[in-house]
């Protein structure tokens, strides 16, 4: 996770690029509210 928007741009292309699909949150709490939910939705 990474709070600073420039970081987490460069951070989202880089893994975007690698195949990886990428969910920006505004904040920790939110960053695992949607990888809960993301685990979820896959099991």
């Amino acid at each position: 996770m990474e709070d600073n928007p420039v970081n987490q741009k460069v951070a989202q292309r880089l893994l975007e690029r690698l195949g990886c699909n990428v969910v920006i949150a505004k904040d920790g709490l939110e960053g695992v509210n949607a990888y809960q939910k993301s685990c979820s939705i896959s099991s």
